[in-house]
């Protein structure tokens, strides 16, 4: 009896440990190794784009009817916020030319981000398109483990981006990932939270289901008007080129709605 006690201990102990180190090992994947300043300034400076994506949807849905305005009306809205937020008149002016030579009629259908790839492969490293497709990977997670391991996955692979010295010019794709981070972060929200601005206009038509399979798909397309728009623009400033391509990506998610 001692004996069958003893073996019963050491059983379980083994098995806590494991679980232990299993624990240790998914903590240590997700956890940022240490950055530089400048690889944190990066970072913070793309998590802010994904931050004015949504900024900007809010002051669209605080400035109409969502129900009854139309794209053109949108893009104006939505040009109005990045003129609002610019610190000086140069900017504001800056600004204002660049919004001429947006895309007000655009109108981004792609449904997968390899399907984006495929049609820009010519403008994209080799290191570049594989960091994009691991995006796309990640998005698998959304149907297996919900919202809040994917927005893990997107931080993580942001912070290998930013620490990759291969990828010598990673402005874009930590923009791009910021937007897809945020954007379905936001859709999520707006299809999950009754007290959302746009809940009753996402679940006007959407089946409601567990999973936001739409949600996805706006996030694909908001995030991939954004690099289309920095990718095909001449806005002078990378500050301004900002502004207007992540107007560009909220104006998708807008029209998508």
């Amino acid at each position: 009896m001692k004996q069958k006690l003893l073996l019963t201990a050491y059983v379980s102990i083994i098995i806590l440990i494991g679980i232990a180190c299993s624990r240790q090992e998914i903590t240590t994947d997700i956890e940022t190794s240490v950055l530089s300043d400048a690889q944190l300034e990066k970072i913070t400076a793309a998590n802010q784009i994904g931050l004015r994506h949504n900024q900007a949807l809010d002051y669209l849905a605080s400035h109409c009817d969502l129900f009854t305005v139309t794209n053109e009306q949108k893009f104006q809205i939505i040009s109005d916020f990045f003129v609002s937020i610019s610190n000086t008149d140069k900017q504001k002016t800056e600004w204002m030319e660049a919004k001429k030579r947006g895309c007000s009629d655009c109108n981004f259908t792609y449904n997968s981000i390899s399907e984006w790839v495929n049609a820009n492969k010519s403008k994209l490293s080799e290191i570049e398109i594989g960091y994009i497709l691991q995006m796309e990977k990640a998005l698998d997670i959304y149907n297996s483990d919900g919202i809040e391991k994917l927005i893990d996955a997107l931080q993580v692979l942001e912070k290998k981006m930013v620490t990759d010295a291969k990828l010598t010019h990673p402005s874009m794709l930590l923009g791009t990932s910021a937007i897809l981070r945020h954007s379905i972060q936001y859709w999520h929200d707006a299809y999950s939270n009754p007290k959302h601005l746009y809940y009753d206009v996402v679940n006007h038509d959407v089946v409601p289901r567990n999973i936001c399979t739409y949600c996805l798909r706006v996030a694909i397309v908001d995030a991939f008007a954004y690099s289309d728009c920095l990718s095909n623009g001449h806005f002078g400033t990378w500050e301004v080129a900002n502004n207007v391509c992540t107007g560009q990506g909220a104006y998708s998610s807008a029209i998508h709605y």
